[in-house]
């Protein structure tokens, strides 16, 4: 099988170009272009993203995103903890490890006061008081 079968195929501008150049015709220097009689911006269109230059970019925004969404669950995290351990400090009802209850309960309710996911606990459960739970309203 030839190598570049499918594209000089379907692009019969291409049927010339070298095997080396055919899946990216825009690296052809000039001599081979003119000989394959396939001129980029005259024949065959020139690229319209640099690649390079798209996965660089696309690398920093991505990048940047992910950062900021490691920033925002630090924020989740820092903010609940500051509602959460003045209750505990109260009457010295810290102990570690923190009961998983607690901390499920803390993230519930500050999740809904912001209007942020499920309004339902685990499993479909709304807990109410520690201990308790209601049936999915």
């Amino acid at each position: 099988m030839t190598l570049g079968k499918f594209v000089r195929h379907f692009l019969p501008v291409l049927k010339d170009m070298p095997a080396q150049y055919i899946y990216e015709p825009w690296t052809a220097p000039l001599a081979v272009q003119r000989r394959a009689k396939c001129i980029l911006g005259k024949d065959y269109p020139l690229p319209i993203v640099d690649h390079a230059e798209a996965s660089k970019r696309c690398r920093d925004v991505m990048g940047t995103a992910y950062a900021a969404n490691r920033l925002a669950a630090n924020a989740v995290q820092l903010e609940i903890a500051q509602l959460l351990l003045p209750l505990l400090h109260q009457g010295g009802l810290y102990q570690p490890p923190l009961d998983e209850w607690v901390v499920t309960e803390l993230s519930r309710r500050w999740r809904r006061s912001r209007g942020i996911g499920p309004q339902i606990g685990r499993e479909g459960q709304v807990p109410l008081e520690r201990g308790k739970e209601a049936k999915e309203s």
